[in-house]
Parts: structure tokens; C-alpha cells; sequence
């Protein structure tokens, strides 16, 4: 399946207009996380500079919006802060970025194995599907 690039760049334009739009109806945290995936749409679509813009105006939205930048929001701008310079080619100023993430306490969801568990090199019994 052909599609030509102008059919390609004319719908990625016009959504992601409609999705801008969106986004500036939203107030509060709402607002912010709208303004965030918009980011991550600029990002995935190869937007650098509008993504870069977006970031930078993001304080002074979360001020206007009233928000307060919690360390999970922060960790948030600053993972999308550095792909945005990864993929502008600053990579010193991407390597400040990773560093100031590492040192985030990271809250990973992913079930974690009790303490009490031990392993002793085997596994469990095996157990026939039929007999």
C-alpha cells in the first residue's frame, strides 16, 4: 500500500491541531497531563522544535494552571526534556537530563519478590498435563 507523503503530512497536521485544541480546554492537573501527551505526540511525530516549545512553556502553564510540580510530574518533564535533546543532537545537555533522573527514587509497579524468598537452585516440581 502506497500513501503519499502529502495525504500523510496533511492528516498528522490536522490531528494534531484538533488534539492542541483539546488540550487548551482542559484546566488544572488535567491540563498539564493533556499538554504532556501533546509533547509526547511532537516527540513520536518527529515535531522536535514544537515539542521543545511546548516543554519550555510548561512552568509558566503549570503557574497559570495553578499546579504544583510534583516529583512524579518533574520526572515526567524531565524523561520528555531529555528525548526532546536527544533527538535535537545536544547530547551534553541530555546526559544532565539522565543524570538528575538518576537520582530519582524510582517507584518501579512491577511486583517485587518478597525478602523472605530464597532461591536454592532448583525449581519448583514438575507437574504432568496429563497423566
Amino acid at each position: 500500500l502506497l500513501v503519499p507523503v502529502d495525504y500523510l503530512t496533511n492528516h498528522v497536521v490536522k490531528y494534531t491541531h484538533i488534539y492542541t485544541r483539546a488540550t487548551r480546554d482542559t484546566k488544572g492537573e488535567a491540563r498539564i497531563e493533556s499538554e504532556l501527551n501533546l509533547i509526547r505526540l511532537y516527540l513520536a511525530l518527529s515535531m522536535i522544535d514544537d515539542a521543545r516549545k511546548a516543554l519550555d512553556s510548561l512552568g509558566e502553564l503549570a503557574r497559570k494552571e495553578e499546579v504544583e510540580i510534583t516529583d512524579d510530574l518533574d520526572q515526567n518533564i524531565l524523561i520528555l526534556r531529555g528525548l526532546c535533546l536527544n533527538q535535537l543532537g545536544e547530547f551534553k545537555e541530555s546526559a544532565e537530563i539522565w543524570r538528575k533522573l538518576s537520582k530519582y527514587d524510582f517507584d518501579l509497579h512491577a511486583p517485587r519478590i518478597p525478602e523472605s524468598v530464597t532461591f536454592n537452585g532448583t525449581g519448583p516440581e514438575l507437574t504432568w498435563s496429563t497423566p
